[in-house]
């Protein structure tokens, strides 16, 4: 079996997300309902892409169910996705306060979708990077004077 395209389904993040044609201009599309699923699968393959690198892995090959918490990271981040295109479509920009207004964030992979998908990193991957940390504990020659 080869792994799955995406970890999540459109219509699951179409329903989640209460998404709607005219929430992201698709209204005029010939096919609105169709227009809109085909963009939330080219947001799904985005997703998954994401996931996988940050995992070292990929999920659902040999047979294997996708977890649970994975199909739950991509569906949560497909939803940020799509706040993030109603939100930008409507104004990219957020009055803060009288005077600050600043751009619309742009995180969909946020800490909390990191911290759930942790017990998923491989961090025995080829293409992680190894880190090496070297403390070093000397004693000075002479305790009276530490010269540098």
């Amino acid at each position: 079996m080869t792994s799955p395209t995406y970890y999540s389904t459109p219509a699951d993040v179409i329903q989640f997300a209460g998404l709607k044609p005219e929430n992201v201009n698709l209204e005029d599309e010939s096919d609105p309902a169709k227009a809109l699923n085909a963009l939330v699968v080219k947001w799904l393959v985005q997703i998954k892409d994401i996931i996988d690198s940050y995992c070292h892995q990929t999920f659902g090959d040999d047979d294997e169910a996708v977890p649970g918490t994975v199909e739950s990271v991509s569906l949560r981040m497909a939803a940020n996705m799509a706040g993030q295109a109603v939100t930008r479509r409507d104004t990219p920009l957020i009055r803060v306060n009288e005077w600050k207004v600043q751009l619309t964030n742009s995180a969909i992979f946020t800490d909390d979708l990191k911290s759930d998908l942790e017990p998923y990193v491989d961090n025995k991957s080829p293409t992680r990077t190894p880190t090496l940390g070297i403390m070093v504990i000397s004693k000075p020659e002479d305790t009276n004077s530490l010269d540098f």
